[in-house]
């Protein structure tokens, strides 16, 4: 990522949701340092991912909303839980 002290709260909150996707989890100190932002600023864009039901927060991250289903969550995303 490239400058990222500019983007927009919608750019930064895709780019939030698009790791963890990819990842299957995220956690806020990994996200301050990436986007150059503060800690509060990532807490905000989880609460709005959280509010609009596509990230679920947990300590210290957030985890994907995975439908109900037997999936099983990936090493990483059960390391952030």
């Amino acid at each position: 990522m490239t400058d990222n002290q500019n983007l927009l709260a919608e750019q930064r909150r895709a780019l939030i949701l698009e790791e963890v996707r990819r990842r299957g989890g995220v956690r806020v100190n990994e996200l301050t340092r990436r986007l150059s932002v503060s800690d509060m600023t990532i807490r905000r864009d989880l609460d709005v991912l959280a509010r609009q039901g596509v990230v679920a927060k947990v300590h210290g991250g957030a985890v994907p909303v995975v439908e109900a289903s037997t999936h099983e969550p990936g090493f990483e995303a059960k390391s952030v839980l």
